[in-house]
Parts: structure tokens; sequence; C-alpha cells
């Protein structure tokens, strides 16, 4: 009874199956749902060697040919089932898929021989919906281009993308809530670009994300609190955009992170305690924003900081006497900061820039200070004091046998209006600098926005904080 009843079943499938056939019901799909015309172009046996052994790489080759023109724009790409698809520009395939679409503008491309045979045309398209269907992609970078249009839902159909690299370019539009599906995702930059719109809930999601890069876009709204389950991070730049609200307080559970990038903004608010818990920060830019209150001594007595640039906000109160051993530049110029200037900063060896111009300061010039020109590991070699109710006298300690400022390449000490300590008063001293002459910090690094009037000052100021930077990396090198 048994084989009877499984002859029986098999001559009913049979029948079904005669009867699908005969109505001409398609049994396996277009692979990837790329059209048949270039299916059938992607298995001529040019574009994929043995197409019937690697029907998932002809299908990408199809999906390519399909989003081709949408991609280049007016530039052209020489994808064409009449070349190995392995030899097309941007592409790289791995065994038998295409794993990467990656290229900057106007880079050389090499043959085998390492020889050039041309450059990476400038795509200025748009990322096509139809992207969504590479499946095996792992890596997508084209960065300096001119793409525009928007991010489509579909990118978040790339399971396997670990590496976003498209800033530079003219992308607009919302990020979209799919890209929380990326859960492979490690890299990502869409830095430069014209997004806009809030950055969706879903980025947390991205248990892997080692670099976020958003900075330069016009993104509004407020962090998402989500960005703090980001436990692998290491690197975020969200600067040089709209972004609004306080600063989370779980910004403080990244303790992977090394640089920390939120200048340009609209935040306001205290500056969370809870970023002591950064204790691998090397680098913490909050300047040109609307930040309140005073600053945390967690913060500024990271045990790793190097950089920290905290000016051009409305913080109050005194400034710690109790900062980071290593740290190599501090800026807190722009604010509202009041009493002295502690003589311990005198005790960091390795400072290279200090910035407290434009502040409430009151008190001495420390002499500690000027000893860091000449003593420990580094040299203060940048320092900007003016623009405050400072009194007395500028110390000797700062300045050389034949009267002359010490080591320091870039000071504001002459505009200060203060005799030096021991010499006879002048009778007519010096006009105390403007508070408008501000150091014009601007950029995500030592320098902020200037929202103060500029002058010959400020151009010296900011070229000062540059090099101060470039010795910095230098030494770093050296």
């Amino acid at each position: 009874m048994v084989f009877g009843a499984v002859a029986r079943w098999r001559a009913g499938s049979g029948l079904v199956l005669a009867i699908l056939l005969m109505a001409g019901v398609a049994l396996a799909p277009s692979p990837a749902g790329a059209s048949e015309e270039t299916i059938a172009a992607c298995s001529n046996g040019i574009a994929v060697p043995d197409p019937d052994e690697n029907p998932e790489l002809v299908s990408d080759c199809a999906v390519l040919l399909d989003i081709r023109d949408t991609l280049a724009g007016d530039a052209t790409l020489d994808w064409s089932a009449d070349k190995p698809i392995r030899e097309w520009v941007v592409v790289t395939v791995g065994l038998d898929r295409v794993t990467g679409l990656a290229g900057f503008a106007g880079e050389h491309i090499w043959n085998s021989r390492r020889i050039a045979v041309g450059r990476v045309p400038t795509l200025n398209g748009r990322i096509p919906p139809g992207i969504g269907k590479l499946s095996g992609l792992r890596r997508l970078s084209l960065p300096s281009h001119d793409l525009g249009g928007e991010i489509p839902p579909e990118f978040g159909d790339l399971l396997n993308l670990e590496w976003v690299w498209l800033s530079d370019n003219n992308i607009g539009g919302d990020i979209p809530r799919s890209i929380g599906n990326l859960s492979s995702l490690k890299f990502m930059s869409l830095g430069n670009n014209e997004l806009t719109g809030s950055i969706p809930d879903t980025i947390g999601n991205l248990s892997q994300l080692v670099e976020l890069g958003l900075g330069g876009n016009n993104l509004t709204g407020s962090i998402p609190k989500t960005i703090g389950k980001l436990r692998q991070l290491r690197k975020l730049q969200l600067h040089t955009n709209r972004l609004s609200g306080n600063i989370p307080q779980e910004i403080g559970q990244l303790t992977e992170i090394r640089q920390l990038g939120f200048s340009k903004n609209n935040l306001s608010g205290a500056i969370p305690r809870e970023m002591g818990k950064l204790i691998h920060a090397r680098e913490i830019y909050i300047n040109a924003n609307d930040l309140s209150g005073s600053i945390p001594i967690s913060i500024i007595n990271l045990p790793n900081i190097r950089n920290i640039n905290l000016g051009h906000n409305e913080l109050s109160g005194e400034i710690p006497k109790t900062i980071g051993v290593n740290i190599e530049s501090l800026a807190l110029h722009n604010n509202k900061l009041s009493g002295r200037i502690p003589k311990e900063i005198g005790n960091l060896s390795k400072l290279r820039t200090l910035i407290l111009a434009n502040n409430l300061l009151t008190g001495e010039l420390p002499s500690e200070l000027g000893a860091l020109g000449v003593v420990g590991n580094g040299v203060l070699n940048t320092l900007y004091v003016s623009g405050n109710e400072l009194t007395g006298c500028i110390p000797s300690t700062f300045r050389d046998g034949a009267g002359h400022i010490h080591l320091l390449f870039h000071h504001d000490l002459d505009i200060l209006g203060l005799p030096d300590c021991g010499a006879e008063p002048d009778a007519a001293p010096p006009e105390q600098a403007s508070p408008d002459a501000a150091p014009p910090v601007t950029g995500t690094g030592l320098a902020g926005a200037n929202r103060g009037a500029g002058g010959v000052l400020s151009v010296l100021m900011a070229v000062a904080v540059a090099l101060g930077g470039v010795l910095v990396l230098l030494r770093r090198r050296a």
C-alpha cells in the first residue's frame, strides 16, 4: 500500500509539473531580479567565464549592467558584456561574487602588470535602488565624485556590507532607517554631502561599527541615544551640522572611542559628566556650540586625552586645576570662564598649545606657564590669553636674556598691556586687545567656528594653531 501511494503521488506531482510547464510558469526567477536581457548578455562566456558554473556572478554582472547608466550619469563606465567583469573599472570580484565598488574620482587605473591605463571617471549620477541586489557586496567606496540624489531604502538590503565611503559627494535627502539593517558594517563615512533630516535611531543596530562620519551635512534634530550602543566605535564625527538638544549621557558608553567631534552644531545644555568614562579618548572637539555650565573635571582629566577644544560655547565657572597629564592642546577660548588661570597647568610638560582668550579670567599670568617653554618633554609654542581681565605683570620666565618671548612661536603677550615683572612702568602701555580679536578657531580640530570679528590677529592665531598641530604630528611621526 505504501508503494502504491508513493506511485500515485509521483504521478500526481508529475502531472502538476507538466501543467506548470505547459502554462509557461517560470520555476526559477531571474537571478536577483536582473533583466532577462542583461542576464543573457552576461551569459555569453566573455563577461563571466563558465557562466553555467557561476550563476551568482552572472547575476551580479547583470545587475551592474542594469544600474550602470544611473550610477555614471554623464560619465562613461566601461562595464560591458564584451569585456571580462574582472577588468571593469571600480569593480572588485571575489571568488564568485562582486564584492566591491571602489575608486576615487581621477584615481589611476592599473592593469595586471601595474601599468597605468587610465583614470577613474567622475561619476555624477546617483546611487540606484538596484544596488541592493548585489547581495555579496562588502565594500562601497566612491568618495570625491559628484554623486547626487538620495540614498535609496534598498541600501539596507546589502547585509554583507562592511565598508561604506561616500563622502565628498552631493548626496542629499534623509539617511534611510533601513541603514540599521547593515549589521556587518564596520566603517561608514557619509561626510561632506547634503544629507538632511535626523540621524535615525536604527543606527544603534550597527554593533560592529568602528568609525562613523556624518560631518559636513545639514542634519538636524538631536543625537540619538541609541548611538550609545555602538560599543566598538573608535571615531565619531558629527561636526558641522545643525544638530540641537543635549549631548546624550549615553555617549559615556562609547568606552572604545578615540576621537569625538561634535563641533559647529547647535548643541546646548551641560557637558555630561558621563563623558569622563571615555578613558581611551585622545581627541574631543565640542567647540562652536551653545553648551553651558561648568567644565567637568572628568572630561578634562581623561588619562589619554591629547587634544580638547571646548571653545566658542557659553561655559562658565573656573578652569579645573586637575588636567590630564598627556594633554598637548587645550582650547577654552570664547566662553565665560572666570577665576584665575591655574598655575597647575605649568605641570603639563607635553602642552604645546593653550588658548584661553576672550573669557572673564582674572589675576596674574602664572610664571609656571613660561617655564613650559624651556623645560619638560615638550615645548609650549602657542599661547593666547588676551581678551580677559588679567592684571599684574608678565613673568620673567616668558623672556630670554635678550628680553624676547622665548620659544613661543605664536602668542599675544605683547598686546596684553601688562609690563614685564621688575621693569620700569612705561609712560603709555600698549592697548589691551579687543575682545573681538578672538582666535578664529575653525574646523573640527583645534579650531572651531569664529563667531566674532576677525582681523590680522585672528589670521595670525589661525596660522598659529595650524602650525602647532603640524608640529604635534611631526613629533609623533618622529
